[in-house]
């Protein structure tokens, strides 16, 4: 766990804030971000760490990718993403070329919005060693973690102030840390380095 901390909102200027803040507390050495599309977040890694590689989530762009189809087509789309996560490196984008071609007839929007958008979920394959991508590829772990938050402070119903969110949700923080340090550790990072 690198940092919590309250704000109104997702805004740009909020994550500008969060992840500068990391940055001036001396977290460098990043080799990959993963999130969602959130324009705010995305800013705001552009404006504090360009150049470092950014992965897409690809829970979050299925489902991104569903919304953009009709119902008819959501198992071909669900069975074409999974297919190309998980083809050797050489094909991956071949993989996405026939689906985008696939498409590009029936529904040419989805065909130029999935060749414009999917490769954003594919550089955890060429940044990550292989034994961490089905963990680095997603936000799950993340997502889950604040399932937990949000269930564990509803009987708190309203917070009288930042302050207050932050020590409940700190603490609750520290325990998952402790817990991912020692016990239930998300990745075992073994190597050195990020590699192909």
């Amino acid at each position: 766990m690198l940092a919590v901390e309250t704000g109104w909102g997702e805004s740009k200027a909020v994550w500008s804030r969060f992840v500068g803040g990391l940055k001036k507390r001396g977290l460098s050495g990043v080799q990959l971000f993963v999130s969602d599309n959130h324009p705010g977040i995305k800013a705001a890694l552009r404006e504090h760490y360009s150049g470092v590689p950014w992965q897409r989530c690809q829970y979050h762009f299925r489902q991104n990718a569903l919304d953009q189809v009709p119902k008819k087509r959501e198992d071909q789309m669900l069975q074409a993403l999974e297919h190309m996560w998980r083809k050797e490196n050489s094909y991956r984008k071949a993989t996405l070329e026939e689906l985008v071609d696939e498409l590009a007839d029936p529904l040419p929007d989805v065909a130029v919005w999935l060749s414009e958008q999917a490769p954003q979920t594919l550089t955890v394959f060429q940044v990550a060693p292989k034994a961490h991508r089905r963990r680095m590829r997603t936000t799950n772990a993340v997502e889950r973690l604040h399932q937990e938050l949000k269930r564990r402070s509803k009987p708190v119903r309203i917070f009288p102030n930042p302050d207050s969110c932050l020590r409940l949700f700190g603490a609750m923080l520290k325990e998952q840390h402790e817990d991912w340090i020692t016990s239930q550790r998300y990745l075992k990072i073994h190597q050195p380095a990020m590699a192909k």
